[in-house]
């Protein structure tokens, strides 16, 4: 045995010793963990990202009665991913998309158009111009979700960096 295989080994005896205090330590018993791991019903999480949409109240009631909704995938084929924070987002609907991120929704560049962060979105652009070139559900640009907004003000703040991005790409 080298030493490299003795080190390998030997974390992997301590990662046993150490698992079941760590479960504990995150609050809850592996059993309690293997419930929480049963994937969400399909119809229901198609349901609610539908809602996110246009639908506040649907949207609430639907995290009250299962909280793991907050970050809910559902697949509408051909890679095309959309959470209901997405949804909310697309489609302008600040309301929903606070909602969604008050309970624990995981937030991307296209969140921070309809929240109305454009400053973030910009030091993002600065540092990883390439990111401009990704698309959000549906395959919607930056652009297309700072439309939805209503808000001229942040539909010219986009526009202008996402030119500066592309720009920087040249």
């Amino acid at each position: 045995m080298n030493r490299r295989t003795a080190l390998l080994a030997g974390g992997a005896m301590l990662a046993h010793v150490r698992a079941p205090r760590m479960a504990a330590e995150v609050g809850g018993s592996t059993a309690a963990r293997r419930v929480q791991a049963v994937p969400l019903d399909a119809d229901v999480v198609r349901g609610f990202v539908r809602a996110a949409h246009a639908d506040l109240a649907a949207v609430r009631a639907a995290l009250d009665a299962q909280p793991r909704l907050a970050n809910a995938c559902w697949d509408w084929g051909a890679g095309d991913f959309e959470t209901a924070l997405g949804a909310a987002s697309h489609m302008g609907r600040r309301d929903i998309a606070e909602v969604l991120l008050a309970h624990g929704a995981r937030a991307d560049l296209f969140t921070m158009i309809v929240v109305r962060d454009v400053d973030l979105l910009r030091a993002q652009f600065v540092r990883h111009p390439a990111l401009v070139l990704t698309k959000g559900p549906h395959g919607l640009t930056f652009e297309a979700h700072a439309k939805a907004t209503g808000d001229r003000d942040v539909e010219l703040a986009v526009q202008g960096i996402v030119a500066e991005a592309r720009a920087a790409l040249k």
